[in-house]
């Protein structure tokens, strides 16, 4: 027993410090591919790095404002902070992953997180909280999107979108469960208790993601998840994609900064949108509680259709889903509360290309060795997109007296995106095919023959 205990310390030293898996844990593993346990880290990052950190953190306003001493201008302004210094990470992430390597980037990132916790957990007053957040964005910066997509091309060579969603929704499973606790823990123990609790599990949850994590099958003699498979799936994964012109990137950016303002920009005043048309607050709630719902399992949806149908197919599906719930948003003047569910049930179910279709946007429009540098510009471009428009319906409110005319421009600014995008998709992917379908006809009419 004494022995088989000093075996599994001694093993789990030789797994932290990145050394290969025995034959016999290989062949435990087989039947669970290691990839899907990768996709388990990286939700854990998702639930830390984008859930926590952001969409979490929206419980904690009110009470910095009346525990803290925070105006709700500098309320506000954590949230540009993040913002900010998460472009300027996401300049260096490229250079950054390339010197330290993503299993020691990635739990950087993680303790990073943890520190932003710690300082808005001790600090007292705006300046204190202005730094928590400037080391959250640099965490956000470096610590979700670009290596996770990078990691996940090396890991699986089949369904790619699907890993990729399951890790992002990661952020909508952190809001359903973390917000109603902490919460509780804010109104029971106040906020320097919930903060710190939120630091804690942070380090737990990076503490695992550096023991679990390795930075390509080849390091513990596996393959790829989905090697050698035939379906068009696997082929569709395996396809690389190729760089676009000056003006086709430029559009791109485009489209990727106005998805980003309708990820962020729209959703953060759906809430207010129907409460200022006289809807009933717990409805709202209620709406918006199954709008975080659906696109968690939205995720999951356009991950496998994306694995099916390619960015090209799913951007017509995903899209017109998209545009058709911000159509009936424009109608939230008409007070009616179906239009409203309908809206943000639509609105759930539409926006995971926001998450799963930058990566798979870039992987087509890029060549492989650019890969990680367009993901990280498209990265940028959804943050600009979200940080210049962040303001807008406030600013539209307050001159028209409505939020209305906003989700209008939201509306037209989604029909231009996935317009771009289906263009760019069209001029430089699917007409690529159309060589291969002829000479396939023609293989076909000669076998008739």
């Amino acid at each position: 027993m004494l022995t088989h205990g000093k075996e599994s310390v001694k093993n789990a030293r030789r797994r932290a410090a990145g050394a290969p898996l025995s034959h016999k844990e290989v062949f435990l593993l087989k039947r669970l591919h290691y990839g899907w346990v990768i996709c388990f880290v990286f939700l854990l990052v998702f639930i830390c790095i984008m859930g926590l950190l952001t969409n979490v953190f929206s419980v904690f306003g009110p009470y910095l404002v009346s525990e803290r001493g925070l105006t709700n201008g500098e309320c506000s302004m954590l949230s540009t902070i993040r913002c900010f210094f998460a472009l300027v990470a996401m300049a260096f992430v490229e250079p950054f992953y390339r010197k330290v390597g993503t299993r020691l980037g990635l739990p950087i990132a993680m303790v990073m997180t943890a520190l932003c916790f710690g300082i808005y957990a001790l600090g007292r007053g705006p300046l204190w909280c202005d730094l928590a957040a400037a080391v959250g964005g640099l965490a956000y910066g470096i610590g979700t999107m670009v290596p996770i997509s990078i990691l996940i091309s090396r890991w699986f060579a089949a369904r790619r979108a699907l890993a990729l969603s399951a890790a992002a929704s990661g952020s909508g499973v952190a809001t359903v469960i973390f917000s109603p606790l902490f919460t509780g823990i804010i109104e029971k123990h106040g906020l320097t208790v919930a903060f710190t609790v939120e630091a804690l599990l942070v380090l737990v949850c990076g503490a695992v993601v550096f023991i679990l994590l390795r930075n390509s099958p080849r390091e513990m003699g596996l393959a790829p998840y989905g090697t050698g498979e035939r379906s068009k799936e696997a082929a569709s994964a395996a396809r690389q994609g190729h760089d676009l012109s000056r003006g086709g990137f430029a559009a791109a950016l485009v489209a990727v900064m106005l998805i980003g303002a309708d990820s962020n920009a729209a959703s953060a005043h759906l809430a207010i949108l129907f409460r200022s048309e006289g809807i009933d607050a717990m409805l709202v709630a209620t709406g918006i509680s199954i709008f975080g719902l659906l696109l968690t399992c939205g995720k999951f949806i356009c991950g496998a259709v994306t694995d099916r149908l390619g960015g090209y197919g799913s951007n017509w599906i995903f899209g017109g889903i998209l545009t058709l719930g911000f159509i009936l948003t424009t109608l939230a003047g008409q007070h009616s509360t179906v239009l409203m569910f309908a809206a943000l049930c639509l609105l759930g179910l539409g926006f995971p290309p926001s998450t799963v279709g930058i990566a798979t946007w870039a992987g087509d429009f890029s060549s492989e060795e650019h890969f990680s540098r367009t993901l990280g510009r498209f990265q940028s471009a959804y943050l600009v997109g979200g940080l210049v428009f962040s303001t807008l319906p406030g600013l539209i409110a307050d001159r028209t007296g409505s939020y209305v005319p906003a989700f209008e421009l939201f509306t037209l600014g989604t029909v231009a995106c996935f317009g771009i995008l289906q263009i760019l998709y069209y001029l430089n992917v699917e007409r690529e095919k159309e060589p291969l379908k002829n000479a396939n006809l023609v293989a076909q009419h000669q076998m008739l023959r």
